[in-house]
């Protein structure tokens, strides 16, 4: 678990500021991605990480009672260490909305080279929480309908472009003298109809994925 606490604090250090090497040169944000909001989010992350355990208890609290404000990432990290506090049925299903909004969010974003990191953190966190909830099928099934509920009957109160912050269009826009700037999201317009279709999608395919385990068994 330390270690995939260590991935999330740097996978947040890389997009709190985005720095880069190119020919000798530091390469930051610029434009429309340094106007991101991700740095109360990302201190927050790592605040949870290295908190002492009364202090820890208090961040929990904090963030469980005002999850639509925070972004996947820190939804991620809170998973691990409810993971690690055994607290896994509440760990599960924080994982589990974290993975779903990330989705959405990569469906709404303009560049889809953000698909990297999205896979990264999935496989960083996902390993360890999906191989205890796979042992516990039901128990899967009733956080994966809570999880969809959630996700739907919430409104994202963060900001989106946090995953924009880890993509290839960040570099290029920070490393080019004259970076044309291009809009970081889909029309606003078109959420719903993409929310609704990535829901629907990711539900399908855990009931597909669970019918399969549970024909295995």
């Amino acid at each position: 678990m330390k270690k995939n606490i260590a991935a999330i604090i740097l996978y947040v250090c890389f997009t709190t500021v985005l720095k880069a090497q190119v020919n000798d040169h530091i390469v930051e944000p610029t434009g429309v991605y340094k106007e991101i909001k991700v740095e109360g989010d990302n201190n927050l992350v790592l605040e949870l990480t290295n908190a002492k355990k009364s202090k820890r208890a208090k961040l929990i609290a904090l963030i469980i009672a005002e999850p639509n404000k925070h972004n996947p990432v820190v939804l991620y990290a809170l998973s691990a260490v409810l993971f690690k506090l055994d607290r896994k049925d509440e760990a599960f299903f924080w994982f589990y909305v974290a993975q779903l909004r990330t989705r959405y969010d990569f469906n709404r974003c303009t560049d889809k080279s953000t698909s990297g990191p999205v896979a990264q953190v999935n496989a960083t966190f996902g390993p360890e929480i999906n191989t205890y909830a796979f042992k516990n099928l039901d128990t899967l099934e009733n956080i994966i309908g809570r999880v969809v509920a959630f996700v739907k009957d919430n409104n994202e109160e963060y900001d989106q472009r946090w995953l924009n912050l880890s993509g290839m269009d960040a570099f290029t826009n920070a490393s080019t003298a004259k970076g044309k700037e291009k809009p970081l999201s889909l029309p606003e317009s078109e959420w719903p109809a993409i929310k609704t279709k990535t829901i629907d999608s990711y539900y399908s395919d855990f009931k597909e994925a669970l019918a399969g385990m549970r024909a295995k068994k």
